[in-house]
């Protein structure tokens, strides 16, 4: 016992447990087991109807792979299995009360289904008008 190796702490599975649980409930269309498993105001974030079944496919769709923490918060590298292909998202998750829930606003700011809601892809405000991505003379 005279070397003492501090060897970094074995990586966190909570969050890729919860993610786990999460992509269980989305794919069985258990929308109270969801919430349940989403941060406080999630039910709020996601409204009723095809928001939540659009999420609810696409979570479901996924395998969890490794976590990558920073504090209280979380990234799960998901991939989404899509008729289109394979996709690579990064799940989001915030420790709440100890436990880690999916951080429901944050995957919708990143991954918002662009169908569902008009205008929200981001015409207005969301890109500077230096950035000139809408004046392209080439």
């Amino acid at each position: 016992a005279e070397k003492q190796v501090v060897a970094a702490p074995p990586p966190d599975p909570a969050a890729v447990v919860a993610c786990q649980q999460l992509v269980e409930a989305a794919k069985a269309g258990a929308r109270p087991k969801v919430l349940a498993l989403c941060t406080p105001g999630s039910a709020k974030v996601l409204g009723k109807g095809r928001a939540t079944a659009a999420l609810l496919r696409q979570i479901g769709a996924c395998e969890c792979g490794e976590a990558r923490y920073d504090g209280d918060k979380a990234a799960v590298a998901a991939v989404m299995k899509a008729k289109a292909g394979d996709e690579a998202r990064d799940l989001p998750f915030a420790k709440v009360a100890g436990a880690w829930k999916f951080d429901t606003a944050a995957y919708m700011e990143k991954y918002a289904p662009s169908k569902d809601k008009k205008g929200k892809k981001g015409k207005k405000g969301k890109k500077s008008p230096e950035s000139g991505a809408n004046k392209k003379t080439e």
